[in-house]
C-alpha cells in the first residue's frame, strides 16, 4: 500500500505560507546562508525619510542624527535598522541587528522557529 503526504499551502493574512504538516528546517544552515548572502551597508547622515533600498541581499544601518534613542527600530521586513547616529551602546545595536535577522529569517522560512535569543 502506498501512502502520500501532501503539503497544502494556503496564504494567511501575512501572505506567508502555512503548511498542514511540519517541515524540517536546519536553522543553523539557514541562518548561515542568509548571513553569507547579505551585504552590510552603513548609511551615515540618514533621515527618517531615507528609504531602504529594498534589495533583499543588503542589510542597512541607517544612522539618523536627530533620532531619539527610544525610537531606534527595524523595518517591517527586517532589511534596515534606523539607529541614532553616534550611538555607542553595543547592546542596543546587537539587539536590533538580531531582531532584524530574526525577522528576515521568519519571512524567508515562514516560521518563527529559527529565531535566536540575545545572550544574557
Amino acid at each position: 500500500m502506498l501512502a502520500f503526504v501532501v503539503f497544502v499551502p494556503y496564504v494567511a493574512l501575512s501572505e506567508a505560507p502555512v503548511y498542514a504538516a511540519e517541515k524540517v528546517i536546519d536553522c543553523k544552515a539557514e541562518r548561515a546562508a542568509l548571513y553569507n548572502e547579505t551585504e552590510f551597508l552603513l548609511i551615515p547622515n540618514a533621515t527618517l525619510d531615507t528609504k531602504e533600498d529594498s534589495d533583499p541581499h543588503t542589510f542597512e544601518f541607517l544612522m539618523v542624527k536627530d533620532l531619539p534613542r527610544d525610537q531606534n527600530h527595524i523595518t517591517e521586513d527586517g532589511q534596515a535598522i534606523y539607529l541614532t547616529a553616534g550611538v555607542k551602546d553595543d547592546e542596543t545595536k546587537n539587539r536590533l541587528a538580531l531582531a532584524a535577522f530574526n525577522r528576515r529569517l521568519e519571512l524567508k522560512l515562514g516560521t518563527k522557529g529559527c529565531q535566536m535569543q540575545p545572550k544574557k
